[in-house]
Parts: C-alpha cells; structure tokens; sequence
C-alpha cells in the first residue's frame, strides 16, 4: 500500500475481472483432452513428501469503522488513523487534557468548554508480510499430517498532518514563568491581608473594609485555582484565546483590587500556553508527563520475526471418482498424472475431508502497551483449528471448492492500555496484567474454478470471516472497555491461479498466486484488507509405487490465519 503522501491506495476492482470472462468461455465450451485436477486441498497421496513456501503480503489504510454522532450509530468506511486523529485535539483524543478541561469548565462555569490543541490527520498504510514453510506427508491414502513455521514481518507509513488551526490551548507554562508569578501573587495577597485588617480593625461596616474582605476572596480564590491548574495541567490556555482572556482579565481585576488599597507589588504577568508545533506535538505520546508514554507515531519498519508453529493433520473421508485413475508414471507425483477426458469416464469427481490444527503460540503478540496502532497480529496464543473442506469437478474442467474453519482461541495474560477505542492516546496502564481472551472465529471460502489448459487452472474466490468479541478480564475498573469493537465481519473476493509444471529430474512443482480484497465488513476496527498471495510446492516419492490417489495439488485459496 502507498505512503499517503503518494496517492490513495487503488484497490484492483471486480470490473477488469469480468472483462477476462470472454476469454475464458471458450476454454469452458471448445472441445479438447481437459485434465488436470480442480478440487484442492491438504490431501497428500501415501508416500509422499509436499514442501509448501507461500509467501502473503496483507495491506490496508482503511478499516470498517463504528462509531456514535448525535446520539446515532454510524458504521462506514474510514482511515486507519480516525482515533488518532481529531478536528479539534483535546480530551476526546487525549486523557491528560480531560483534567485541565474539567477545571476550567468548574473556574469559568461553562460546562460546554473543551480544551483545542488544533487540528490533527494520521494517515496509515500497514503491511503484514507472512512467510509460512511448511510440509505435508501422506501417511496413509486416508491420513495426512503437516507442519507449518512463517515468519513474519510488520511495516508501517505514517504521515502527520497537524494545523494550529483555531487552537484555544498549547502547552502548560513552563515552571520558570509558573513560579515567580505564583509567588508573587501570595506575596501580594498576604500584604493585602494586612492591609485590610488595618482597614477593618477601625469599621468593619465600613465600605472599604467589605470591598477588601470581597476582593480578597476573590484573589484566594482564583489563586487555588490557578495552583490547581498548574500543578496538574500539561496543557494550558493560549494567550489571545477567549479561555486566555478571560483568565487574564480576572487576574488583572485582583491587581485592580490590591492596587486600589496601596498594594502595588503585584506586576507579574499571568503565564499562558506555548502553541503547539509538530515537535512538540511528537512529544506528547512520548514523555511521560503527558500521561500515555509510547513510541512515536512515524513509520516503522520492524525486524522479520518467528510466528506461531503449526501442527495439523487431515483425513480424507470421501472421494468419489467415475473410474479410479491411472497410477502414476517412474518418478511422478500422483499429482501430475494427466488423463484424457475421454478415458476418464467423465462425470462428477467429489472429496470431502476433514482436518485439525493447533498453533503452538510461539510468536510474539504486538507490543500495544507501547505502539498505538493495533495491526492485528495475531501470534503467540495457543489455537485450535478445526476444518472441513472438499469439492466437486466435472469431467476434470470445471470444479467448486469449500473450505470452511472454526478456531478457538486460549487466554492470555497481555498488558493493556484501557480506554474506549476512539482514544487512540489511552493513558498507559499500570504494571498490572489483563487477561484476553480472543473471540472464535469462523472462515468460510467457496471457489469456482476453471481449467483453461491442463497445467492451469483460475478460480473466482468469495470468502466469509467473522469473529466473535473479545473479552478482558483486570483490575481495572473500564476494563471492559476493551471489549469494544473487536467483533469482526469481512467479506472479500478475489482470483486463485494454479499452474502445475516439472522441474528437472521428474520432480513436479505446483506454483500459485491469489489475490483477494476485502468488499465489505463491520465491528468498527475491522481493516479493510487486500491480500496478495504465492507460493509453490515440490513433491517427492518417500515411499510406495503402486496405485496412489490423487494428490490435492495445493491447499484451497486462503489458509492464512485470521486477523487477531
């Protein structure tokens, strides 16, 4: 996917697709010797050896977003970046602004006030790359088993677009400015006293005493909360805001007061915001003071790391075939084996299987405690995987597949930044843990499939995934918080291309390529995904030389593990 800064990301349409159906016709109504085999699958004939390398490449800038405006729920497509990103900065992004805010709604009266930093814009472009090595061997005709180990690889453009814009607040006065002026004020303020009591002791019913008693409360008053402001507020309001100018002008109606009964001693002027810049912009998910303390938001490159090991085996539970094949040639898979329609028998070819996986949980999760991007990395949690899968064929030119899985997921002790998901900044956690507990998923993919000659074969993917809510079980009293918007619906299509070829030496070789994107989907953090994915498979003979079935040249479009 682009950097942003480069173009929006074109996504390949269903249009240039459809334009390629005239030329497929006539390999669907031209006569000629079709073989070949459509329906796929991780059946590997007794005796044999399958090394697989698939390499996927996963990308997305948008996700199927859920959010509420106006007391109504609003489900569309937006950027990645959305909660990261605001009109109008302050505590709706930020959980450091919201104390500030809640003060100064209290001082002026107005609960309506909101604290703005200026206008914020995180454009997203994320990358999974996934290189999964795996083998097959077929134990029995019935009975294969597998393993898989991928590699994986996180890569992230990020771009930034900040504007003052109509900002009313930047950052809190340094302590050099809070200090004399705060002092000076006390000072001020305890010579009044001073004052006054000298005026009070003669008449306390007299005029001047009660206007220095009121202007005096007014001044202990508006001290408190200027104290409380900057001893806990990171962010402050700029000068020449109305908030600036209102808060000037009440400390100047206290000089007024202090000068009127002969104290003078009160010149300092009243500190005000510094205006944000991109630098300290930067700054405010990396210092501590600011209350989330991350890594930067910029592009990030990561290292490839280990996945999680997977572990399978599958059974083949029907196949039907009009005739049983011919047994394969010296030193070929059963794979290649080509039988010519007209002694085939014709007619429907149907398998059904069945198979189990278990990942092993030996990656690593994504570090969210300190990354503010969740990218959906699903790796080191422990998975059960269960599938079935099949298809039918007829007269080895035109086939379906179906591919359908269900996973369980185990628990797992994560640390957590608890906040509602439009707060991209959540206030980082403490050293408690929280335990995630990974919705089931279910995966279904259904592929027409065509053979235009016999070494290749194109099929049109429709595929389903959904997965249920996540829960979280901590300490913290929002936890729950967590829960929200990890329901995920996708819906995506997309073209499987197959070409079975031999290398020398009789070794067949099956190479693949898909592509698929997502169409539609919901639960609001859902990416909005386009997928490229190839890959290859050699086939040796271990052992055995007589009739074998066919092999299931590659596993059906799809495989890779669903998102979280």
């Amino acid at each position: 996917m682009p950097h942003p800064s480069r173009g929006p990301l074109t996504r390949p349409g269903i249009s240039p697709l459809l334009r390629l159906l005239p030329a497929l016709l006539p390999a669907l109504l031209l006569p000629g010797a079709a073989s070949g085999q459509l329906v796929g699958g991780p059946i590997v004939p007794s005796g044999h050896l399958r090394l697989d390398i698939d390499a996927n490449y996963v990308t997305w800038s948008e996700r199927f977003g859920l959010r509420s405006e106006g007391g109504s729920v609003v489900e569309e497509v937006e950027p990645l970046g959305w909660n990261l990103s605001s009109d109008a900065l302050g505590s709706d992004r930020l959980p450091a602004a919201a104390l500030t805010e809640a003060r100064l709604r209290t001082l002026f009266g107005n609960a309506d006030y909101r604290l703005n930093l200026g206008s914020t814009n995180h454009l997203f472009a994320a990358h999974i790359r996934r290189v999964p090595l795996g083998f097959r061997l077929g134990v029995f005709p019935w009975l294969t088993v597998g393993a898989s180990f991928p590699m994986v690889q996180r890569k992230l453009d990020s771009e930034l677009v900040y504007t003052p814009g109509e900002a009313n607040a930047g950052l809190a006065p340094p302590a050099s400015l809070r200090a004399p002026f705060m002092n000076e004020y006390g000072n001020a303020l305890a010579e009044a006293r001073t004052v006054i009591a000298g005026l009070c002791g003669v008449d306390e019913s007299a005029p001047e005493c009660q206007a220095g008693r009121a202007m005096l409360a007014e001044g202990d008053a508006l001290l408190g909360s200027l104290g409380a402001l900057f001893g806990e507020a990171v962010f402050f309001p700029l000068e020449g805001s109305a908030a600036g100018r209102d808060l000037a002008g009440r400390v100047d109606a206290v000089r007024t007061g202090l000068s009127d009964i002969g104290v003078t001693s009160f010149t300092a002027p009243l500190p005000l915001g510094t205006p944000l810049d991109r630098a300290a912009f930067d700054s405010l998910v990396v210092v501590p003071v600011f209350g989330t303390t991350g890594l930067p938001v910029e592009d990030m490159d990561a290292l490839w790391e280990p996945g999680d090991l997977e572990v399978s085996a599958a059974i083949q539970v029907l196949n039907l075939t009009p005739r049983p094949p011919d047994p394969p040639g010296p030193g070929e898979a059963a794979d290649s084996v080509v039988v010519p329609e007209q002694e085939s028998g014709g007619g429907f070819r149907v398998r059904l299987g069945v198979a189990g996986t278990l990942r092993l949980g030996t990656g690593s999760p994504q570090d969210t405690l300190r990354e503010f991007l969740d990218m959906e990395v699903a790796e080191g949690q422990m998975d059960i995987e269960a599938r079935a899968f099949g298809g039918v064929d007829w007269a080895r030119r035109v086939g379906l597949t179906f591919d359908v899985r269900y996973g369980i997921a185990s628990p797992l002790y994560v640390r957590r930044r608890v906040g509602p998901p439009d707060m991209g900044f959540a206030p980082r956690p403490p050293p408690e843990t929280v335990q995630w507990q990974p919705g089931n998923y279910l995966e279904y993919a259904i592929t027409p499939q065509l053979l235009l000659t016999p070494q290749l074969a194109v099929g049109f993917v429709y595929r389903s995934f959904s997965r249920a809510a996540d829960s979280f079980a901590g300490e913290a009293a929002d936890v729950a918080a967590l829960s929200l918007e990890t329901e995920a619906e996708v819906r995506s299509m997309g073209v499987d291309v197959r070409y079975s070829s031999f290398l020398g030496g009789g070794f067949p070789v099956v190479a693949r390529f898909g592509w698929e994107a997502a169409r539609s989907g919901s639960g609001g953090r859902t990416p909005r995904t386009g997928r490229v994915r190839f890959g290859a498979s050699l086939f040796w003979r271990l052992w055995g030389g007589g009739r074998q079935p066919r092999d299931e040249a590659a596993p059906t479009p799809g495989g890779a593990r669903p998102g979280r």
